[in-house]
């Protein structure tokens, strides 16, 4: 017999608020990715594991890490500006309700 594979649960980010995306230059899967990462570390936030949006980014930084190899770069947060420089196909800038965050890959 086969042994079954236990597949995780995947965070959607909108099930803590509504999802905009500000800019994006990345792929559907790539995305899909993000979103995952940043579902898990909303999770976390929303029960009260994480209390600073720095640990949400560190959170997201090290699940990208795990995913694709490389220095990630993630900023969370309500007001902030930005102004970056990113490996082609690996930036997401978007909102989950009023949180800004910030995913992109350099060096």
């Amino acid at each position: 017999m086969a042994a079954k594979e236990k597949k995780e649960k995947v965070e959607d980010p909108s099930n803590y608020g509504k999802v905009r995306i500000a800019f994006k230059d990345v792929l559907a899967e790539r995305q899909a990715q993000m979103f995952a990462a940043t579902g898990s570390a909303l999770k976390a936030f929303h029960k009260g594991e994480l209390k600073h949006f720095w640990q949400m980014a560190e959170v997201i930084k090290d699940a990208m890490a795990e995913i694709t190899p490389g220095k990630w770069h993630v900023v969370v947060g309500k007001e902030y500006g930005s102004y970056v420089t990113h490996e082609a196909g690996t930036l997401l800038y978007f909102f989950v309700g009023q949180t800004g965050i910030l995913i992109f890959k350099h060096g």
